[in-house]
């Protein structure tokens, strides 16, 4: 039989050392607070599993260090540890499925998956249209900050993932994922499993929940052989059940150890659905150097979800953003929604500065297009050092595009194609094996050119290898050109000619 005990009583207590051991024990707690301990050192031995009181956190403040054994679980609405010396954690943090059933970004009952890191599904987009819902897309506007917690109760603007809502009947989607918060000198979470992930919804034509958030801050990180998880809840095309979005996932350190590491934060699954899929969540690894006046300059943003085909799409917006980040990677069939991206540097040394945007099997859209602005103001910007489209990807632009940076290319099998205009600034080269293309005739985009805007593709740069580009206009300013291939040139539905067709 599980034992009953009130929050913040520990089953042993001496010398300031607060223990759990060896059978279930159930935390309970008033609705207006959360089980909190403030010990020397706070320990859950193997056998252990804590359960808390629905709309409870767990809360643990450590003047030396926390032990959660392997073989023990913790199951609250949220988890939060703080330890002074460190905290090993090998045994399970369960908070999937205990965050709200509404929160900032539910779908309201509507049949919208829950939205946090990535949007959830939406039952009633049409196939291969790229939609965002964008409007409940928690800490888009700065995903670092989202993820940093200023006090240990939840707070600070790390939050949980949000639930498909209740409807006007009173059925309910499936429940948001909720939090864990580390923060120590060590967090050894070697074997350890922490899982946020989304609720499937338990009644038909509502969404599930998204991924939770997981933000471990410490000197030294070590996670060899765990699992950390921020996955959306599951939808179903039987049901018309939207699946949840991803999480988010936030890893700051000075040392790390990821041997046989797994890190999910992908949206949730509807197989050969990909209206009702959902978009994948994010994931920040920022390593703190004492070189580098501004740490988050180090950081890495990544976005992915999990090979699975979703039209809805992971807003990256924020102009601050580019300050924090040293690099942005899209993979495995991540679909990004963004208006700018400009990763500037801050370090002295040219070898940790060097800042990336690298798509790899993913598609990258404007925002603006989804937010419904007027096809002449649609567009992205992108800048970095190294500005890459790799691996199947696709950069689809409807009206223009813009790259400023060292190096931009277009891998053999990718694609960057663009309403009208298309301006690459690039110092070192440019490289296009793949297809980078003009969309539209010069009838639909004459009007936006007495703007001052020149249709076409315009490359600057010092090197530039050119396979396939077809556009009204081509200008090429630079010191080599190495043309190759048969695709360069007017497109031949604009029945015009160029000096570079054959």
């Amino acid at each position: 039989m599980p034992r009953s005990m009130q929050c913040g009583e520990c089953q042993k207590i001496e010398d300031g050392i607060c223990e759990f051991f060896s059978e279930t024990v159930n935390l309970e707690c008033s609705s207006d607070s959360h089980c909190t301990y403030e010990v020397d050192t706070f320990a859950v031995l193997s056998g252990t599993n804590i359960i808390v009181d629905p709309s409870c956190g767990f809360v643990v403040y450590a003047n030396r260090s926390i032990h959660i054994d392997l073989g023990t679980t913790i199951t609250a609405d949220f988890i939060s540890m703080f330890a002074v010396n460190g905290i090993k954690a090998q045994g399970t943090l369960i908070t999937s499925g205990r965050g709200p059933i509404e929160g900032a970004g539910s779908g309201g009952g509507s049949g919208l998956g829950g939205t946090y890191g990535g949007s959830g599904g939406d039952p009633s987009c049409t196939p291969g249209d790229i939609y965002s819902n964008y409007d409940y897309q928690i800490g888009s506007a700065n995903v670092t900050i989202d993820l940093i917690a200023t006090n240990y109760t939840g707070g600070g603007g790390v939050v949980s993932g949000s639930g498909g809502g209740v409807s006007d009947s009173g059925d309910t989607g499936g429940t948001g994922g909720g939090m864990v918060v580390l923060r120590g000198g060590v967090v050894n979470i070697t074997q350890g499993h922490i899982m946020t992930d989304g609720a499937t919804s338990p009644n038909p034509g509502l969404g599930s929940g998204s991924g939770g958030s997981i933000s471990i801050l410490c000197n030294n990180l070590v996670a060899v052989g765990a699992e950390l998880s921020a996955v959306g809840g599951d939808g179903s095309k039987a049901y018309e059940i939207a699946a949840g979005g991803g999480g988010r996932i936030y890893l700051q350190y000075k040392t790390f150890d990821f041997t046989g590491a797994v890190f999910s934060y992908q949206g949730g699954a509807v197989d050969d659905d990909s209206c009702l899929s959902g978009a994948g969540g994010t994931a920040v690894y920022s390593t703190v150097l004492t070189t580098v006046p501004n740490n988050y300059n180090t950081a890495i943003l990544i976005v992915d979800n999990n090979n699975q085909v979703a039209d809805a799409a992971t807003v990256i917006e924020d102009p601050s953003l580019a300050a924090q980040l040293k690099g942005v990677g899209l993979q495995n069939r991540a679909t990004v929604a963004v208006k700018k991206l400009k990763l500037t540097q801050q370090c002295p040394s040219r070898s940790q500065c060097h800042s990336y945007i690298t798509s790899i099997n993913s598609v990258v859209v404007s925002l603006y297009r989804l937010s419904g602005d007027s096809i002449g103001s649609t567009g992205i910007e992108l800048s970095a050092d190294s500005v890459s489209v790799l691996h199947q990807s696709r950069l689809d632009v409807p009206f223009y595009l813009y790259i400023d940076s060292k190096e931009f290319i277009v891998n053999v099998d990718s694609v960057a194609s663009y309403g009208c205009v298309a301006t690459v600034y690039a110092s070192s080269r440019v490289t296009l094996d793949g297809e980078m293309d003009q969309i539209y005739p010069p009838s639909y985009c004459s009007a936006y050119s007495k703007l001052g805007s020149l249709v076409g593709l315009i490359i600057q740069t010092y090197n530039v290898s050119i396979t396939s580009a077809r556009a009204q206009n081509i200008f090429i300013g630079s010191t080599f050109i190495y043309i190759h291939g048969p695709f360069l040139g007017v497109p031949s539905i604009y029945n015009l000619s160029s000096c570079f067709d054959t």
